[in-house]
């Protein structure tokens, strides 16, 4: 669900869910990992730069940032301080289940094109030269074996 490093005070959401979660409940967040190890969620950056598309500057912090900050240990420390009984940290390489970069580009987009606002103002052939260019990046990342 990617959601706990989109949240812009991620401890006041883990003292709530601690709060309000009942004795034997589950909480389950996502965060991104270590960004060198997470090249398909930087996918639509890179196909845009190559097409000469201006990317947003990021007025906030990197989606990333929890994991530079707390790292694996760190993070599970701060959960079994704020009261959960166990925490398990595990990686995702791949933010959408999918075999070839065609397939990636489709689902990429429309879950994810419709939030970024720039996408909306592209051509047709602006469009269709960046889901090449998606497509390319996913390839070359999965032949790597990545």
């Amino acid at each position: 669900n990617l959601c706990l490093m989109l949240i812009p005070d991620h401890m006041k959401a883990i003292k709530e869910t601690a709060r309000v979660l009942r004795p034997g409940g589950v909480a389950c967040w996502g965060i991104w990992g270590d960004e060198s190890e997470s090249t398909l969620f930087g996918v639509l950056p890179a196909a845009m730069k190559a097409c000469g598309i201006d990317t947003p500057t990021r007025k906030t912090r990197s989606n990333f940032h929890m994991q530079k900050t707390y790292g694996d240990d760190g993070l599970r420390k701060l959960l079994l301080s704020e009261g959960f009984d166990k925490c398990i940290v595990f990686h995702v390489k791949n933010s959408l289940a999918c075999l070839d970069g065609d397939e990636f580009q489709q689902k990429w987009l429309q879950v994810v094109g419709s939030r970024i606002p720039i996408l909306k103002t592209l051509s047709k052939e602006k469009t269709g030269e960046l889901r090449k260019a998606i497509a390319g990046e996913v390839e070359r990342t999965l032949s790597s074996g990545r």
